[in-house]
């Protein structure tokens, strides 16, 4: 199953695919605040982000180097995510390589089906892949035979077709997996825990879709300061410990004179730790030599450029 896979796809398989979205009347209800979550987010390892709006969609698609799942929210009842042809041109002229749909059967606003709405996107941008927002079995059957190229579980416990589980509607996702071997199903909603998104790739799921924690909340522009907030923001950070690691260095390398590190110039996250490891370098009479990369496809080229220069 799944043999030939379109490369989009392929860079999605069995990965963490961050939601970066915020809503109007949100304190992160910001393009730019949404681009720098969707950059950190993959700078951290996120293999896909899922975005809705047309301004972050544009920011977003220029700055990460993973696939993007764009969507349009427009409204609250019924049909919003994507909710009409126009809409879904719209997303995909923004560069994402994933527009998503609501594939429910609702009425849509546009007076199109479903099936009408996908072939009518598929005709003017046969380059973007579809992704079916479902809330039931029966619409992920309707979308597979509308033709998507992915089919999720973004709806299910939403559209009173099945009960609102506490964590992922595996039950669904199963059902999906084991009727559609050849289309990626992707897991989404209610995937709160590492074991919650563990359960749903033993559950068959191509990928997984979730919200993600960031490095320092502060120097991405979310919050006023780590310590004291000041907003509506909540999450984990992934900050290392950098003073322990140099720490750990001296005891290991005694001889060390010279630390090199490889940093992301176009990564405020990056920018904070090249800080705190200067920081470190200093308080055991370390010099340390900074090394930049713009992007993942630099590094090799610079890490051979430090062999022998630093310990």
């Amino acid at each position: 199953a799944m043999s030939r896979l379109h490369p989009v796809l392929h860079r999605l398989r069995g990965g963490l695919i961050a939601s970066a979205q915020a809503y109007p009347g949100e304190p992160m209800r910001d393009p730019r605040t949404m681009d720098q979550v969707a950059r950190a987010c993959a700078a951290g390892g996120a293999a896909g982000i899922r975005a809705q709006g047309l301004a972050d969609l544009a920011l977003i698609t220029q700055h990460v180097d993973v696939p993007v799942i764009g969507l349009w929210k427009d409204g609250h009842d019924g049909v919003f995510i994507t909710p009409t042809l126009t809409h879904a041109i719209a997303v995909a002229a923004t560069g994402c390589q994933i527009v998503a749909l609501d594939a429910t059967r609702r009425p849509r606003p546009d007076g199109l089906t479903f099936a009408q709405t996908v072939a009518g996107l598929k005709e003017a941008r046969p380059d973007v892949l579809v992704m079916a927002d479902c809330g039931s079995f029966e619409d992920a059957q309707r979308a597979v035979d509308a033709g998507v190229d992915i089919v999720s579980t973004t709806l299910a416990g939403y559209t009173g077709d099945r009960v609102k589980t506490d964590g992922p509607d595996l039950e669904l996702l199963r059902e999906v997996v084991a009727a559609f071997p050849d289309v990626p199903v992707i897991c989404e909603g209610r995937v709160h825990t590492p074991e919650q998104a563990a359960a749903a790739m033993e559950a068959g799921a191509f990928a997984v879709i979730v919200g993600t924690a960031i490095t320092d909340f502060a120097s991405a522009g979310l919050v006023q300061s780590n310590d004291k907030p000041g907003k509506n923001v909540t999450g984990s950070s992934d900050l290392t410990p950098v003073a322990d690691q140099f720490d750990l260095l001296v005891k290991l390398l005694p001889q060390a004179k010279t630390v090199g590190v490889l940093y992301c110039t176009a990564e405020s996250n990056s920018d904070v730790q090249v800080k705190l490891a200067a920081q470190a370098a200093a308080n055991h009479g370390l010099k340390l030599v900074r090394y930049s990369v713009s992007s993942s496809n630099e590094i090799q080229q610079v890490v051979e450029s430090m062999v022998g220069k630093v310990d």
